[in-house]
């Protein structure tokens, strides 16, 4: 089955570390005879507006009348170590439903965990809003 994995991050230097990163994923050896095979799409983006494309997030459908690609295209999407630094909560929310296919899967994490961030939020909450 083709892999196909897409990373977004607002960061041009996150999306070139990722690119190094996939490399050895890219050259992973054959599983079992079979070559796996691995697509990863990585965009210096906004993932609302990315996901969302268009005038008013609420449609599918984006301006020029046909879907932005993404909608549905997902069998998973993972959130991790920023969750927290979005504005937003319900357009996020909103665009990860969208994207991830019906009965999908849809984690949201953080590596040091919870408490960790609600440390960071008692910090400073306007880097850390929520």
């Amino acid at each position: 089955r083709h892999q196909i994995a897409m990373g977004v991050d607002l960061s041009s230097k996150m999306i070139q570390c990722a690119q190094e990163r996939v490399k050895s994923l890219i050259a992973a050896p054959t599983e079992g005879g079979v070559d796996q095979k691995y697509n990863f799409e990585l965009v210096a983006n906004d993932f609302v507006s990315l996901i969302l494309d268009n005038s008013d997030g609420d449609s599918d459908v984006n301006e020029a009348g046909g879907t932005n690609g993404h909608v549905g295209k997902y069998d998973g999407v993972m959130v991790n170590a920023c969750f927290g630094n979005f504005l937003d909560t319900d357009a996020i929310m909103t665009a990860l439903a969208k994207c991830v296919k019906v009965g999908g899967i849809v984690c949201i994490a953080h590596p040091l965990g919870r408490e960790f961030v609600q440390r960071l939020h008692e910090e400073d909450p306007n880097t850390v809003p929520h």
